[in-house]
């Protein structure tokens, strides 16, 4: 007996040792040197210039410009229908989406937030990094412009939204639709502020480059949101603003915009595109190849690289038929 206790208590005294001994869980926490965290992050112009692309990313998604935002808008106009089998999207159109199957509508909300998170990032760390502060502005004028651009979405289609405006708060209440087109308007003020009237104008890492917001971006859309707000005397002098850029012009002949006559990628959008690599090509966004720019895209191309079905190549060769006789110039959603 006296043996057994001694043995229990030996027992007891190394559990005892063993677990006061085991590393803490906060020491089994280590940074990983070959990735970037948001320690290490932020700490020159370059790494304010990559915060802000990310914030650029989250237009090119499935909840975005690449197929639910164009679906969401055009659908319920009068001028356009979906006839696809799948109800998620044929019942946009219809003002008939459902709760039971958040694809489309679901992708889209959950999107314009990811853009809003990053674009917060971007406001939240790049004022504390010493760099070129023309630089600076742009980087900072370009994350407002993005975040208004996404609550823009977010409050037309979806009314009562939370407004995140930092990373701090994981948890953001409801704000009234009121509230959220003053936020819109207040970052697009702010992005307009900032913003160059081109970036052939600017000197640094971004000089020259083509698909970033601009001050008539800005504008532009303070304008629009200003007509959806019914602020009519606003957005006529947001507006004037854009002209008074002498940066744009219409197209003499509108049937024009969808011929080879004028260089639109030079002379009329420059801020509608923004260069991605898709199928080894470059793509202008929305669908825009590098040799369309250059003269106009074989129709065999398009249907090779989006995988047409018949009734679709027939749709395309009419309207190649119609617009170009042998060439296909423009694409659009």
């Amino acid at each position: 007996m006296k043996y057994s206790k001694l043995y229990y208590l030996l027992v007891f005294l190394s559990i005892a040792f063993v677990i006061s001994s085991c590393v803490k869980e906060a020491d089994l926490i280590q940074v990983d040197p070959n990735v970037d965290t948001e320690g290490s992050f932020w700490k020159t112009g370059d790494d304010a210039l990559k915060g802000v692309n990310a914030a650029y990313g989250s237009l090119l998604t499935d909840g975005t410009y690449m197929r639910s935002t164009p679906l969401l808008l055009d659908l319920k106009g009068d001028d356009c229908r979906s006839q696809s089998p799948w109800g998620a999207m044929f019942n946009v159109g219809r003002f008939n989406s459902s709760v039971a199957d958040a694809a489309i509508y679901g992708w889209a909300f959950e999107t314009y937030y990811q853009g809003v998170a990053r674009a917060n990032q971007v406001l939240d760390n790049v004022p504390l990094i010493e760099m070129d502060q023309a630089l600076k502005d742009r980087i900072l004028g370009q994350a407002y412009f993005l975040r208004g651009l996404y609550f823009f979405h977010a409050v037309n289609m979806f009314k009562s939204v939370p407004l995140p405006l930092n990373g701090d708060e994981i948890y953001n209440p409801q704000k009234s639709n009121e509230e959220g087109w003053a936020q819109v308007i207040s970052d697009f003020e702010m992005a307009a502020n900032l913003l160059p009237r081109s970036y052939n104008e600017v000197s640094g890492l971004d000089a020259g480059q083509i698909g970033r917001a601009t001050k008539g971006s800005a504008l532009a859309y303070l304008g629009k949101a200003q007509l959806f707000i019914n602020d009519f005397p606003n957005a006529k002098d947001s507006f004037k603003k854009v002209i008074d850029l002498n940066v744009y012009s219409l197209v003499p002949n509108y049937r024009d915009n969808f011929t080879d006559a004028y260089d639109i990628l030079n002379n009329f959008y420059k801020e509608g595109y923004i260069l991605n690599s898709f199928n080894g090509l470059d793509f202008d966004y929305p669908i825009l190849s590098k040799s369309i720019r250059e003269g106009g895209a074989n129709l065999q191309e398009i249907i090779y690289l989006f995988e047409l079905d018949n009734r679709t190549k027939d749709l395309f060769f009419d309207l190649n038929n119609l617009l170009t006789s042998d060439r296909l110039v423009f694409w659009d959603k």
